[in-house]
């Protein structure tokens, strides 16, 4: 027994074969654990990346035609406050025109056109109509080709009227804007007053015929 003993020893035999456990289970993979782990990081990575893209774009849907927004994701601003206090810091008149009812102001803002002391200010005011298209007002005593140049964001586009649409006794000239949306111009009290956006042309009517029953708003 004692040469059978020394003859394992020399030809490298081992109580326990290295690739079993003492049960005789195999023993785990380093290298095959590490794969796995690799792989569900990856795919927790790519889930949350997915998220943040659902998050960023779930405040808007796609419809035929026309875009609308998510009324709910959309924010919210007091279009009548707003307006009161861009009146303060503009040199020109501004109206104040009530929107029909369901609609909901969501953004507002003011602009200079250019560089300079002497470049043209807009103000603006957002609207989410009540079948979620979107329409705004822009106010400016800048000229009608550049108002419709910024609202279309491209050279030319209110290079010339295309048609013109009448609103009760008010001509309001029509010019291409942004792809599948109308920009009409009217001129009151020498200020350029515009509208656009996703609204069908019955919305554009509304609004237009609020702005030809609004006063001008004093300016301080």
């Amino acid at each position: 027994m004692g040469e059978t003993s020394e003859d394992n020893r020399h030809n490298g035999a081992a109580p326990n074969d290295a690739a079993s456990d003492a049960d005789g289970v195999p023993a785990s993979n380093p290298r095959q654990n590490a794969t796995v782990r690799d792989m569900v990081f990856s795919l927790l990575v790519l889930l949350a990346v997915i998220g943040v893209i659902v998050m960023m774009t779930r405040g808007c849907e796609f419809s035929p035609g026309r875009p609308t927004v998510d009324e709910g994701a959309a924010p919210t601003v007091d279009a009548r406050a707003e307006l009161r206090r861009m009146a303060d810091r503009v040199e020109f008149p501004l109206r104040r025109p009530e929107p029909p009812a369901g609609w909901r102001a969501n953004s507002a803002r003011t602009a200079q056109l250019g560089s300079g002391e002497r470049a043209a200010v807009l103000a603006e005011i957002g609207w989410l109509t009540g079948a979620g298209r979107y329409v705004q007002l822009v106010q400016s005593p800048a000229s009608a080709r550049r108002l419709v140049d910024e609202i279309a964001r491209r050279d030319g586009a209110g290079e010339s009227p295309t048609g013109s649409v009448r609103v009760r006794d008010v001509s309001w000239h029509v010019y291409p804007a942004r792809p599948g949306e109308q920009a009409w111009v009217g001129t009151f009290d020498g200020v350029r007053i515009v509208i656009s956006g996703s609204a069908t042309p019955a919305e554009l009517r509304a609004l237009a015929e609020a702005i030809q029953a609004a006063k001008p708003l004093p300016t301080s």
